[in-house]
């Protein structure tokens, strides 16, 4: 009920360039699972994917931008 009024207009103001999945689901230990076997269900939660590659890394809790910066490099550098 809140993505037109809320969630777009966040994502318009971040100016995100990257592919935002917005998950409506009310049972959490059914989706859980499938996106990570080992997340908790703690939000924030980001999951980032290599395209080229298909590696997958995933973080709970919130970034600074020198840690979000450094965990993007990590992905690209080294796989």
């Amino acid at each position: 009920k809140d993505i037109d009024s809320k969630l777009v207009p966040f994502l318009e103001i971040q100016k995100l360039k990257s592919t935002i999945w917005f998950l409506d689901e009310s049972n959490p230990n059914s989706f859980i699972p499938k996106i990570e076997e080992n997340w908790s269900g703690a939000i924030p939660f980001t999951l980032f994917i290599k395209g080229s590659s298909g590696i997958k890394r995933w973080h709970e809790g919130s970034f600074n931008l020198n840690s979000l910066d450094d965990q993007i490099s990590n992905i690209l550098l080294n796989h």
